[in-house]
């Protein structure tokens, strides 16, 4: 867990009946943090993150703030999901893929992927929108709930609100665009506020075999 930040974890009733839309409002409201490199020379570097655990089959959703917003982030998540529950963690996730060198016991095998877009991040991306009757999280939370034992699996989605003096641009060119199929798609991609968004995992299981499949699946899923 990172130095100054808080890691919370939400549990929410089966029977929510918030729509996408909720998420889409709190996103929408997100502070600006101290992400740039001064922050970091000044050792005040923040960072968010939307977190996944699975650990002895059950699964676990947390969020990573900075001490600085927790409150902010706790009235903005009970304000948006009123029924949700949000406990503080001792733990960090990522101690459960440390492995013991010296223990005399099988090793497990530890799979680490960093996921990217295959295309130019200007591209529209599909959004709740476009699944009617599909809860785009199926297909990823049956992956995931099919774990055995001692599996552990860890996603990661880190968030930067793409602001800053040196903020990475999303660009292409009005030649480029005037030409383009998706051309009113992309200018009401560009028109709304960015997020980066960057996506981790890490799988541990005692078969190699088993942890390069659970990465591959979940990697399919996105």
């Amino acid at each position: 867990m990172l130095k100054n930040h808080c890691l919370l974890e939400i549990k929410t009733s089966k029977d929510s009946q918030e729509t996408p839309e909720t998420a889409v409002q709190l996103f929408s409201t997100l502070p600006t943090l101290y992400n740039q490199w001064w922050d970091t020379l000044l050792g005040r570097r923040e960072s968010l993150s939307l977190e996944i655990l699975v650990k002895e089959q059950s699964i676990h959703f947390y969020i990573q703030v900075p001490l600085r917003l927790l409150e902010y982030f706790k009235g903005a998540i009970h304000a948006s999901y009123p029924e949700a529950v949000l406990v503080e963690q001792k733990s960090d996730p990522l101690d459960y893929f440390i492995i013991d060198t010296e223990s005399n016991q099988t090793k497990p095998h530890l799979r680490l992927a960093s996921f990217r877009l295959r295309h130019h991040s200007y591209l529209p991306l599909k959004t709740y929108a476009d699944f009617k009757d599909i809860d785009p999280l199926a297909t990823l939370l049956s992956t995931l709930s099919k774990n055995e034992g001692d599996d552990t699996i860890l996603i990661q989605l880190t968030l930067d609100n793409n602001q800053g003096f040196w903020a990475k641009k999303t660009t292409i060119s009005e030649e480029q665009l005037s030409t383009h199929p998706q051309k009113n798609l992309i200018e009401q991609k560009l028109s709304s506020r960015l997020i980066n968004v960057t996506i981790k995992a890490a799988v541990k299981t005692n078969d190699r075999a088993k942890s390069k499949l659970l990465m591959e699946n979940i990697a399919a899923a996105y």
